[in-house]
This record gives structure tokens, sequence and C-alpha cells, in this order.
């Protein structure tokens, strides 16, 4: 590894007792500063599985991995900030390389079989750790309800997830706040909100606009979604070329068998992709995609006004997504026109 650079002048002073577990595999009983111990202790279980198998897989990188952390709990920001990055990209590396996937969420029962601290791991703290950026960042969440509940059950947590940063920390994208309400992260990791965003994901009827939302981009995408609301650039909205709304009533009546050979149809012969697929995300500022909305309505695609497709053939359907191709092709073409008559990508009179 070559990485972990032990940097003394920022070190903070240390403390006689180590209380965390990993803490003690990690150190093997040697005195570290407060703030590194609780860096330390505060790590989520999948990535102290990848460190200790780091550790065995290659022993000598253990003294990198103990000067990383030191760095991280270090007064002199710029130390700190330079050894979070170094950690994040190690953890990065170790965590494709054993092909650790983040649904493991316990670490090998070795770990604690001679533990004489049995108190469940504290949520609240976990979460203001998060808040605060004492603690590493996940690369990514999923769905981990099963599992927390089965930790919560026997012991090992104090409670489930009622916050945002509570639910990062145990690298989950689902939780129940603390009114019953269930809710969901969203475009964690992205450019514009590194810890996402949390709505809800069971509405009253009244405000079920998001969850049909949530539906649409799951019935609609061929596949994972492979991060289309990653990356957009600061001022820009990540458009679907191919409107949610409208391509959910170009398939209404359709069975979930045939909608998807529906929309591979429109892939593979027009070239339209749908959902949250890569192909269908156009980034676009913000007075561009307005302009585009306007642009849609006037040419008859607006899904509020548009007839709904219940009741009508394939043939009529395909031959509704061929008009569709020849109508965005031009528009497509417009806009990157428009956008291009200025210098510096400045949007043209027709699009102001």
């Amino acid at each position: 590894m070559a990485v972990g650079k032990l940097v003394t002048k920022a070190a903070a002073p240390v403390v006689e007792e180590v209380v965390s577990q990993f803490t003690k595999r990690l150190f093997r009983g040697a005195k570290i500063p407060p703030k590194t111990q609780k860096i330390v202790g505060n790590l989520n279980k999948i990535d102290q599985k990848t460190i200790l198998s780091s550790i065995r897989n290659e022993p000598e990188i253990a003294e990198g991995w103990k000067n990383m952390f030191i760095n991280a709990g270090s007064d002199n920001m710029e130390v700190k900030l330079s050894a979070f990055e170094e950690l994040n990209q190690s953890l990065t590396r170790f965590r494709g390389e054993a092909k650790l996937q983040q649904k493991e969420n316990r670490i090998d029962d070795m770990f604690y079989t001679d533990s004489k601290n049995t108190a469940p791991l504290d949520v609240t703290q976990m979460g203001q750790d998060v808040k605060s950026r004492q603690a590493i960042i996940p690369d990514q969440l999923s769905d981990l309800t099963e599992q927390i509940t089965k930790d919560v059950e026997e012991g090992k947590l104090s409670r489930g997830p009622q916050t945002r940063f509570e639910a990062i920390a145990l690298g989950t994208n689902k939780f129940v706040d603390d009114k019953g309400i269930n809710r969901m992260i969203r475009r964690f990791r992205s450019e514009k909100l590194p810890l996402g965003r949390t709505e809800q994901t069971m509405l009253r009827p009244q405000q079920r606009g998001m969850t049909k939302r949530l539906q649409r981009e799951q019935d609609l995408t061929l596949g994972e979604d492979q991060g289309f609301y990653l990356g957009t650039p600061k001022g820009s909205h990540a458009h679907h070329w191919n409107p949610l709304a409208l391509m959910d009533k170009v398939i209404e009546g359709l069975s979930p068998k045939q909608s998807k050979a529906f929309i591979k149809y429109v892939e593979k012969e027009l070239g339209i992709f749908s959902g949250n697929h890569i192909g269908n995300l156009r980034q676009l500022p913000e007075n561009v995609h307005r302009m585009l909305h306007r642009r849609l309505e006037d040419l008859g695609y607006d899904p509020r006004t548009l007839k709904s497709f219940l009741g009508t053939s394939l043939q009529e359907r395909k031959a509704f997504m061929k008009k569709l191709k020849v109508d965005f092709d031009k528009l497509e073409e417009d806009i990157f026109r428009e956008m291009m008559i200025n210098k510096n990508n400045q949007v043209g009179p027709k699009l102001q």
C-alpha cells in the first residue's frame, strides 16, 4: 500500500483505554489519540471487514491503515482531509479486490466471541458522527432493513435508524423515522447532494406523486440503474429524454412481460431508451429544461393531456413512438444548435 505515511506533528494526545473490539484487533493494545479511537470505533461493519480481510491477505499493510486513522484524527484540517481521502480510496480498492457487497452487514463472529463489552451500538451517536463528518461515509447504500431488524433483536444495535444520517451510518437506504413514516434515501453520493435526500415511500393519497415516479423509474428501466442522477453539474437538471410519465402512458394496459418486450423494441429498433437507462439521460441547464417542457407541450407530448393508450394495439403504440422519434430527433438538433449560437455554450435567443 502506497498510502498511510504517519504525520507525527498533527497527532493528538493518547488515551489509556481502547474500547472498540475492532480497534483492539487493529491496534493490538497500542495507545491511540481519542479522536482516532472514535473514528475507528464507529466504522460500519462492511468497512471493518474490508480492513481486517486486507490485513489477513497482506499483513504488512496493517501499519498503513493505523497511520491513516491516526492522521484522520488530527487537529490539522489539511492532514485530516487528506487522510480521509486516502481512507476512502483504500477502502474502495480493497472492497473491489475482496468482492465484498454492501448487503454483507455483519463481521465474522470471531471478532466478537471474546468481547466483554456486549452493549449495543449507539445508533444516535453513529448518526451524529455521519452528520459532522466524523465517520467515513460508505460508497453506496442498499436496503438492509431485514438485517438491521435482526441486529436490533439480537441486541447488536440500540434501535433501528430514524434519520438519514443514522441510516447512512448503517449502510441502508431505507428507514422509519421517529413518527413511524417509511422513508428512502435518494441521489446518495451525487455531486449536488453527497449525502442524498429523503422522501416518503408510503404516502397519503394526495401525496403519492413521488411514489408513482419511483414506481415508473423501476418499471421502465431495463436492468439496474447505472447512476442516472450521479454527476449532474451544478445548475443543471437530470432530464429523462423519453419522459417517465409519457412512456408510462404508452405502455398502459400491457402486462409486465409485454411492457418489457415493448421497451426492448423501442430501444433496439428506434434507439429510444426508457426509465433510468443512462442513454435516456440529458443533463440540461435549468432554463433549457424549462423550455424543453414547453416545447413538448406544444408538440402534443404533455402526459397530462395525452390520450390514454389503454386498449390500443401494439401497432398503434409503435406508430406513436416512431412519430415521437422523428419529433425528438429534430428537437434535440434544435436544442444543440441554439446552445452553440453564442460562445461558452450560452443559450441562443430561441431558448431564452
